[in-house]
């Protein structure tokens, strides 16, 4: 059963955008790799300027890989218990660094334990782009985890409420 709270759901799709930014030119991100549109980093051509229809089937694309990736690794006990926007910061996290660094984190583990403090703990340790920490990172990952605990917060009153 999900976990309902008085949270309204946010729009995703726009939160990316504010997250990733929205650029129709290709560019080198700060990992020196190629980006395009909202944070895609896929098939990128330096040379193409995308209109915004292609920016948005990337995003498409690429918001479908989070949720794939989100099936395989979370635990389906677990995603019952979520609230809407909780999953949408798990699949934020999963579309920025990805299924394969999530799949072998520790905080995978926690998440899938059920054990949100020390999810929230190292989730927040994706903050290096290589060597060096990221002050993008570092605000990217405490907008996730303010969200995501907001949520716990709501559903722990919702727990009491219900236990009184």
């Amino acid at each position: 059963m999900t976990t309902e709270t008085t949270n309204q759901p946010i729009d995703f799709r726009a939160w990316l955008k504010t997250k990733e930014g929205y650029k129709t030119k290709p560019y080198k991100g700060e990992d020196g790799i190629w980006t395009v549109g909202v944070g895609s980093t896929t098939d990128v051509d330096p040379n193409k300027i995308l209109s915004d229809n292609e920016v948005e089937k990337r995003l498409d694309k690429d918001i479908v890989v989070a949720e794939n990736d989100y099936k395989r690794l979370v635990n389906k006990d677990i995603d019952a218990d979520l609230t809407q926007n909780q999953r949408y910061m798990i699949k934020s996290q999963l579309l920025n660094i990805g299924g394969t660094q999530f799949a072998k984190s520790e905080a995978r583990e926690y998440l899938n334990k059920g054990d949100y403090a020390n999810y929230r703990k190292h989730i927040s340790e994706f903050r290096k782009i290589g060597d060096e920490v990221s002050d993008g990172l570092i605000a990217r990952r405490k907008a996730e985890d303010d969200i995501f605990a907001k949520d716990l917060v709501k559903a722990d009153e919702i727990i009491i409420k219900e236990e009184s």
